[in-house]
C-alpha cells in the first residue's frame, strides 16, 4: 500500500460574523487528500484528524459521495468506503478522529474516487451556521492502472500586465494524474524568449480534461511572428507511475498580438 503524504492541513472559515460573536468559525482536517493504492480484493485503513477551530461547540456529520457528478464514471462510494463515526460532538479547540476503511471490490480496475464531506453545524447561540466541504480519497488499483495523457491545445496569451501559457491537458486513461513541469515559449531557431513553470496540484480526472495556466516573465515581449511553445510534463498517477509529455505546438503571434495556432500539438520523441 501507498499512501501520498500531505505536508499542510485543510482549513476553511467561514469569517466572522456580524452581531453574532467575534469568533471565526473553522474546521481543520487533515490530510486533504488521500491517494492509496491497493490489489483488487484487499483492505486499508486510515483517518482524518479533525480539529474544532472556533470557540463555540461544533457538531459534525461526515458523510461520503461520488467525487464528480459529471463526465468521471466511478462507483457508489457505499460499495467500498466506510468512514466511522458519522456525527462529532466537538468543544472549542477539540481534536476528534474519523477513521476510513476501504474494501477493494475484486473486480474493480483503474481507480476508486470519492469524497468524504464534512459538514460543520455550530451551536444556535453562535448562529446555526453550516459549513459543507470535503476531503478527495483515491484508491489506485493495483496492476489495472492505465495512464493515458495528452496535450490537446495550448496557446500564449500576452497582455501589458502578464504573459501567459495554456494548457488543455486530456486523460483518456482509468486513473487521475497530476501533471508538473516547464513550458517554453521558442523563435523558429529553437532559442528559448521565456520560460514558466507548472507546480504539481490539480488533478486531471479519467475521460475529463483539465485547463492549467502557466504563468510567464511579465517582460516577454513578442513581435509579430511565428514561434513555438514547448511543453516538457510529467504526469503523476497515485501509483508513482509517471506519463511524460514532451508536447511542440507552432503559432502564430498575429498584428493584433493575439495567437493562433498553425499546428496541431506535436510530440518530440525522445532522444
Amino acid at each position: 500500500m501507498e499512501q501520498a503524504r500531505w505536508g499542510w492541513r485543510a482549513c476553511l472559515a467561514a469569517g466572522l460574523i456580524a452581531a453574532v460573536t467575534p469568533s471565526v468559525f473553522a474546521l481543520s482536517v487533515s490530510p486533504p487528500v488521500v491517494e492509496l493504492r491497493a490489489s483488487a480484493g484487499s483492505r486499508l485503513h486510515g483517518a482524518f484528524v479533525v480539529t474544532n477551530d472556533t470557540e463555540e461547540p461544533s457538531t459534525v456529520t461526515v458523510e461520503t459521495e461520488v467525487l464528480s457528478r459529471t463526465g468521471y464514471v466511478q462507483r457508489d462510494p457505499n460499495e467500498w468506503l466506510t468512514v466511522t463515526p458519522s456525527l462529532l460532538e466537538l468543544a472549542p479547540g477539540e481534536v476528534g478522529e474519523v477513521t476510513y476503511d476501504v474494501s477493494v471490490p475484486e473486480d474493480a480496475r483503474g481507480e476508486l474516487a470519492a469524497v468524504v464531506v464534512f459538514v460543520q453545524n455550530l451551536a444556535p447561540q453562535a448562529g446555526g451556521v453550516q459549513m459543507r466541504f470535503g476531503m478527495s480519497v483515491y484508491v489506485s488499483v493495483s496492476g489495472t492502472e492505465e495512464l493515458d495523457v495528452g496535450v490537446d491545445s495550448m496557446a500564449l496569451r500576452l497582455s501589458e500586465q502578464s504573459a501567459q501559457a495554456w494548457l488543455r491537458i486530456a486523460n483518456h486513461g482509468n486513473v487521475h494524474c497530476r501533471p508538473e513541469g516547464s513550458v517554453l515559449v521558442n523563435d523558429p531557431s529553437g532559442r528559448t524568449l521565456g520560460q514558466g513553470q507548472l507546480v504539481r496540484g490539480a488533478p486531471v480526472h479519467p475521460g475529463q480534461q483539465g485547463t492549467f495556466v502557466v504563468s510567464l516573465p511579465d517582460g516577454l515581449r513578442l513581435a509579430q511572428g511565428t514561434y513555438q511553445l514547448v511543453a516538457d510534463l510529467t504526469c503523476y498517477a497515485a501509483s508513482q507511475v509517471p506519463s511524460r509529455l514532451h508536447v511542440r505546438q507552432v503559432g502564430d503571434i498575429q498584428e493584433s498580438g493575439q495567437w493562433a495556432s498553425t499546428d496541431p500539438p506535436a510530440v518530440i520523441p525522445d532522444h
